[in-house]
């Protein structure tokens, strides 16, 4: 289940990475968190931080519903969103084994 909405995601398209004027950053990226996509070529920035952020809270919503708390699809998908660009801006980062 994708938790970020298509037309959200398409506005980031424009926006360069925070990384991007560094070099060593790119190359830690890539090396690091990047997987190669069926077509062969390697994910973006923003796919990468589409597919952490889509994981955690499919792992979110699990754990409300089997413990019945009441999962709320349209505030997990505000709340993602938050996520998504605190991420693509390095304001914030999940644990790397989360």
């Amino acid at each position: 289940m994708s938790y970020l909405d298509l037309k959200f995601i398409e506005t980031y398209d424009h926006n360069a990475p925070a990384w991007k004027n560094n070099p060593l950053g790119e190359l830690v990226c890539r090396r690091t968190y990047c997987r190669v996509k069926d077509n062969g070529e390697y994910e973006s920035w923003r796919d990468i931080i589409t597919r952490v952020v889509n994981g955690c809270y499919d792992l979110q919503r699990h754990h409300v519903e089997k413990n019945g708390l009441g999962w709320v699809n349209e505030k997990g998908c505000t709340s993602a969103q938050e996520m998504f660009d605190k991420m693509y801006n390095m304001k914030f980062s999940p644990p790397g084994r989360g």
